[in-house]
């Protein structure tokens, strides 16, 4: 008798569940349950009229009129170790731009100064979850995505990867 596995969301993480899943010698039947009326999840990309086309990426956010149609970086900075990091004056932001700016170029080697900023310190906006959290809820489900081994992309790819392999052992 064929297993029916359900996948509950269309994101990086679901549809590559769905892939693995399918390629197994033994695919089960999949159903994927998506919400909203596109695949994806946070990952969408939007072309413009004359041709260009943005990754928004998991968290994008593109303000309105002629900036939004230029490349936008999104520099989150701190975490739980927010003040270790950067000290308690979350009124510094020059401080805060010149260190966004040095990420930028260290990582992506891009040297052009940014044309607008906006800095923006949201304490406790990014969920810091405990180690192995998802290990201990004790139901009989595989979680994948960017709430439980990592928030890149990569890491939702394997994550989702090492629950079918888990699953179909």
């Amino acid at each position: 008798m064929q297993r029916t596995v359900a996948v509950i969301g269309g994101g990086i993480s679901g549809l590559t569940a769905c892939y693995q899943l399918a390629r197994s010698p033994n695919a089960p039947k999949i159903i994927l349950l998506e919400g909203s009326g596109r695949l994806g999840g946070w990952l969408h990309s939007t072309r413009t009229e004359d041709g260009a086309v943005f990754e928004h990426g998991p968290r994008g956010i593109r303000p309105a009129g002629t900036v939004g149609k230029n490349t936008l970086l999104m520099v989150m900075l701190g975490g739980a170790w927010f003040e270790q990091g950067f000290g308690a004056r979350h009124g510094a932001q020059a401080m805060l731009l010149s260190r966004a700016k040095e990420a930028v170029r260290a990582h992506l080697g891009m040297m052009a100064e940014p044309s607008h900023t906006i800095i923006k310190v949201l304490k406790a906006c990014i969920p810091q979850y405990t180690l192995g959290h998802w290990q201990r809820t004790g139901l009989p489900l595989s979680l994948i995505g960017a709430s439980y081994q990592g928030v890149s992309v990569n890491d939702c790819i394997y994550s989702a990867k090492t629950a079918v392999t888990r699953l179909l052992d």
